[in-house]
């Protein structure tokens, strides 16, 4: 599945904002949500990581059940 990601993640590489339009209103809110949703989810890892009581709560849960 690693393999697979990379490799997305490569090809994909060199397409990010070719096809971007600044000056189509749709495209540009568009934007603005995707990277407001990137950044908040991003605070809220940060979040987790640096508080010690979140860690647990939101964290990865370790059952001992398997699937």
């Amino acid at each position: 599945m690693l393999g697979f990601q990379t490799t997305l993640a490569q090809t994909g590489a060199h397409k990010r904002l070719v096809d971007y339009d600044d000056t189509n209103d749709l495209e540009i809110l568009l934007k603005a949500a995707v990277n407001l949703n990137k950044n908040v989810l991003s605070c809220v890892d940060v979040a987790v990581y640096n508080l010690p009581v979140l860690g647990p709560i939101l964290g990865p849960s370790t059952s001992l059940c398997p699937l």
